[in-house]
């Protein structure tokens, strides 16, 4: 099971969930917050990652992919308190962030398609077609 120090974390019973999708997720590394919210919506041919990151633009993300993990990162930090400021109530921000998904085997790297529009970083997977039953083959 996934271990974090977050307050706020999904329940272990959504995380086994997500596992089961995306195999053991969800990275969250040193030196980095947890991140934006993530929505992970699978259809018949394919996987979607919606990233939650309003106030970043395109150029401030980083999505790269090795060995099936999937990093989505970020250095840029909005919502710095400028000084003299002091928040009463602060529940929007995002600092730099990277979040590593194992992405399950049959997807097509090659064919990943990532968009920023409104506030969403998507990302869509496609899967490769399933492979054909086996087939015993005659022996003569």
């Amino acid at each position: 099971m996934l271990q974090t120090r977050f307050k706020n974390t999904p329940t272990p019973q959504f995380l086994d969930v997500f596992d089961d999708l995306f195999g053991k997720g969800i990275g969250i590394n040193e030196g980095y917050t947890n991140g934006p919210a993530v929505n992970i919506i699978e259809t018949a041919k394919e996987f979607k990652i919606q990233v939650a990151a309003p106030g970043l633009e395109k150029k401030d993300f980083n999505v790269e992919i090795e060995e099936r993990k999937l990093t989505i990162s970020s250095d840029a930090e909005i919502g710095k308190v400028p000084e003299g400021d002091v928040y009463r109530n602060r529940q929007f921000s995002i600092g730099k962030f990277k979040r590593i998904f194992t992405l399950p085997e049959r997807i097509d790297e090659d064919a990943i398609i990532a968009k920023y529009s409104s506030g969403i970083l998507e990302l869509t997977i496609p899967k490769l077609e399933k492979v054909k039953d086996l087939k015993q083959i005659k022996i003569n």
